[in-house]
């Protein structure tokens, strides 16, 4: 047992090291403190090509739990023929929910809204696997379309669709962080096969 004393010591520290300090509270996860995106929903979660699904998303905001907020919700589809991730899945728009947004206040290349509300519709490109040779294990194996739902701060707007001017003003606040927003994936999955998951995920 010539090990004992070392490993207690270290495990000492350890736990040390993840109690909080005295006088700190300590909040489980589950404790919602600003707006959060508490659950997405896609309905069926996987598709054939031309075929579409329900998004529907619950957001929870504590300092004004009764506000409806905006719900934007944007979509990158797959690309079979490139291997770099798309814009919607990278990093820096993942963390940045300004990231997603032009200087304009237009959406960036390659992203394009499917969605303003409560829920959303996403179509899966018709002919996304017509550049891939037929035994492609691509089109049995699928690609991945990528939907970000960036929920905004702010009361859905009186009209809809609202007038184009009033969200390109919208979304500059929103970069300059003006308002405040929280982003959430949510990954459809494409493929040619015939068997889909068809529960809601």
């Amino acid at each position: 047992m010539r090990h004992s004393r070392p490993i207690a010591v270290l495990l000492s520290l350890a736990l040390f090291g993840l109690l909080p300090a005295c006088g700190e509270t300590w909040r489980p996860v589950t404790y919602v403190e600003e707006m959060r995106v508490l659950g997405v929903q896609a309905e069926p979660p996987d598709l054939n090509p031309g075929a579409s699904t329900r998004l529907s998303a619950l957001v929870y905001d504590p300092a004004a739990p009764t506000r409806k907020n905006l719900l934007l919700w944007v979509a990158c589809d797959p690309d079979p023929l490139k291997l770099e991730q798309p814009l919607c899945a990278k990093y820096e728009s993942l963390t940045n929910p300004a990231g997603l947004i032009a200087d304009s206040g237009e959406l960036p290349e390659g992203v394009h809204l499917v969605g303003l509300g409560e829920e959303a519709s996403y179509s899966a490109p018709q002919d996304l696997f017509a550049p891939l040779p037929a035994d492609s294990v691509h089109r049995t194996r699928g690609l991945v379309a990528i939907v970000i739902l960036m929920a905004i701060a702010t009361e859905p707007p009186a009209v809809f669709p609202p007038p184009e001017e009033e969200m390109l003003d919208l979304m500059i606040k929103v970069k300059l962080r003006q308002i405040p927003s929280v982003l959430s994936i949510k990954r459809i999955r494409i493929t040619e096969e015939s068997a889909l998951n068809s529960n809601p995920a």
